[in-house]
């Protein structure tokens, strides 16, 4: 019972703590003269491994105010990003027709912003049909977003775990999350969950099994990074965790260079025509989608 309780202590500080958020973004839309569609977390809170001493990584869609800058030569102001380092966040906005453009190209952080828990509609119907529509467009773009997450980790490795002295706990969850999510994506024919314990739990759970000593040091480090910004990853053996994230790589590589076609789905709303309308819609607040 107790453990319960501060379970739900912890939600709702936490909660509290991403609606101070909205304040600060809020005053800075308005020196801009924008207006935020919705926002969400899109980092280790979102994930489900954050410390009491974890940042904010806040993302937000917006279209202009002033309509007429749409019909202008000069491309309106794309993407906006500050920094607020009383309140620990990082915001970064992207224009209305970026966030599409991304979508178009089954681009995976457009649906970490859209199935974030911290998810927040701030412009109704069109927030939440936009929600709906991207979920719906990825999830027929399967390769895509399959090619997306297994560049994501190859990438972070490169940068951060080959070569590189000491590693932190961190640098670990980044490749071995967007990793997990492509072999949930192959698995299960669909996009992935965002908590980081729900994804470990479907591949251990699956018929293809990760190998034990792979989830029981990842399970530990969930662990100890939820209590604590821990930033080594200690006693802990990552010798196993490093094989099988260069055997997958190694796999995925060729399975991504043989089927350049990837899963096959029926594109019924991924083209330019459909997202033509869908942008005009938006920027007329008319937006509409089941």
């Amino acid at each position: 019972m107790q453990q319960t309780s501060n379970t739900q202590k912890m939600v709702s500080t936490k909660k509290m703590q991403f609606s101070a958020t909205l304040e600060a973004l809020a005053d800075h839309c308005e020196s801009l003269d924008i207006s935020p569609l919705f926002v969400a977390d899109c980092g280790s809170h979102a994930w489900g491994f954050a410390s009491d001493t974890s940042d904010w990584d806040v993302k937000f869609v917006y279209v202009h105010t002033d309509k007429d800058k749409y019909l202008s030569l000069r491309e309106p102001m794309q993407h906006t990003s500050f920094k607020d380092v009383d309140l620990n966040v990082e915001y970064f906005g992207a224009d209305v027709k970026k966030f599409l453009n991304l979508l178009l190209k089954g681009n995976a952080n457009v649906y970490e912003q859209v199935e974030s828990k911290y998810f927040t509609p701030l412009m109704g119907d069109s927030a939440r049909s936009l929600r709906s529509f991207t979920v719906d467009v990825l999830a027929e773009n399967l390769d895509k977003v399959m090619a997306h997450y297994y560049g994501l980790s190859v990438s972070t490795y490169k940068e951060r775990i080959r070569n590189v002295g000491e590693v932190t706990m961190k640098k670990w969850f980044y490749v071995v999350r967007p990793l997990m999510c492509v072999e949930h994506i192959f698995l299960y024919n669909r996009l992935p969950p965002l908590d980081f314990k729900v994804l470990l739990n479907t591949m251990t759970d699956s018929t293809y099994a990760i190998p034990n000593e792979v989830t029981d040091v990842m399970y530990q480090l969930l662990a100890e990074k939820r209590v604590g910004d821990i930033t080594k990853t200690g006693d802990k053996d990552m010798v196993p965790v490093d094989a099988w994230v260069q055997e997958r790589h190694t796999h995925w590589k060729e399975y991504l260079s043989d089927n350049k076609n990837g899963i096959l789905l029926e594109k019924v709303l991924t083209n330019p025509e459909e997202f033509d309308i869908v942008y005009r819609d938006l920027l007329n607040g008319t937006f509409h989608y089941d």
